[in-house]
């Protein structure tokens, strides 16, 4: 077992809750300015310690929720003061069944940590690596070489036959969706792919979500037409592409009202409308999650899988839940199947799909 970073914190959360288990050990925090949303969706700046910074946490039985899966994460600097701040810092400590949610109950369990009084500063910690500033930033991600507006293309090319042939306008979805046609170079051998690009949202200082720009996160490049060689991959994605961060077709699904609707593949999004959002898998990442209930507060939620993936769906309507009750957020989160026969929502009409969702709301509001 690794020596954590902070002996006394992890031996005083041994004594409180009995085992804890080291995730990201020997990791050290990055300090800088961060920012976060508030208790009433503002979005705040401060110091702190950065998010999504993979850094050592102690895993343990949260002791607000009757559970045993370890699902209470504290960072390994949670109860230190913050750089040139009076404060305690609580705040690196959640649950993923939301049940951190509030100041007082951080009070709560820093006094089942520290019953005594001791508190965790009294520690020399590892030095945090500041922010570097002067740092270049990651080049912004761009489209393959060579890509051309399916939409320019004529209705006998391949790449609108292929859309044509799971049942789309080929130059409608392709100007809605910005599809482009790229031939890449594989092995010494031209393939040809339709390239998708994945946006991300950017939220407004002042106004969130509701105001959020898209910016380009990356693309998936899917393979049209037989492949190649035995194991060509039916999608590749650019070096560096960050999936479990993103959910393809939010930049739509947020100028919409109502419901939404999530599942697996672009072409699954594309059936269900502007309404319809993929996560690329059958997972939803806890960044995802996170994001997600943040950009779609109190709108209804179905989640639609494939037919094989009951039990995943079963999973992320559990993290949505557990995520949105951290923010007070009551509308419902539903797990509706693809229609009866199609093994994925890809393989039904939209229509068929529109059916589905209303009933299901219907269903739900009627309490059956």
């Amino acid at each position: 077992m690794p020596k954590p970073l902070n002996q006394f914190l992890h031996d005083q959360l041994e004594a409180a809750f009995g085992h804890v288990r080291i995730v990201n050990a020997g990791q050290t925090s990055v300090v800088g300015e961060t920012t976060y949303f508030d208790r009433q969706r503002k979005l705040c700046r401060g110091v702190g310690v950065r998010p999504g910074q993979s850094s050592e946490e102690y895993e343990v039985n949260c002791p607000f929720h009757p559970d045993t899966g370890k699902h209470l994460r504290i960072n390994y600097r949670w109860g230190d003061l913050l750089p040139e701040s009076r404060f305690l810092n609580l705040h690196p400590a959640y649950c993923f069944h939301g049940c951190i949610d509030s100041i007082e109950k951080r009070k709560q369990l820093f006094a089942m940590v520290f019953p005594d009084g001791a508190i965790a500063r009294e520690v020399k910690l590892p030095a945090i690596p500041p922010k570097q500033a002067d740092a270049s930033p990651p080049p912004k991600p761009t489209l393959p070489a060579g890509c051309v507006p399916v939409d320019q293309l004529p209705l006998n090319h391949p790449a609108c036959r292929y859309l044509a042939s799971r049942g789309f306008n080929p130059h409608a979805i392709a100007k809605s969706r910005w599809l482009r046609y790229c031939e890449f170079s594989e092995r010494g051998i031209i393939v040809p792919r339709i390239v998708i690009p994945c946006f991300k949202l950017v939220p407004h200082p002042e106004h969130m979500y509701r105001l959020a720009e898209k910016e380009l996160a990356g693309w998936q490049a899917r393979l049209i037409g037989p492949p190649p060689y035995e194991d060509t991959p039916k999608y590749r994605f650019p070096r560096g592409m960050e999936k479990s961060k993103l959910i393809y077709g939010a930049e739509k699904a947020i100028r919409t009202t109502g419901p939404v609707v999530l599942v697996e593949g672009v072409v699954d999004a594309w059936k269900i409308g502007e309404h319809g959002m993929a996560i690329l898998g059958k997972t939803l990442s806890s960044i995802q999650c996170g994001r997600f209930v943040a950009a779609f507060f109190a709108r209804p939620v179905l989640v639609m899988l494939d037919e094989d993936a009951t039990d995943a769906a079963e999973k992320i309507v559990n993290a949505i839940t557990a995520a949105r009750r951290g923010l007070r957020d009551s509308a419902p989160v539903l797990s509706i199947r693809p229609p009866h026969g199609r093994k994925d929502p890809g393989e039904a009409s939209s229509a068929e799909l529109q059916t589905i969702v209303t009933k299901a709301l219907r269903k739900y509001e009627a309490g059956e």
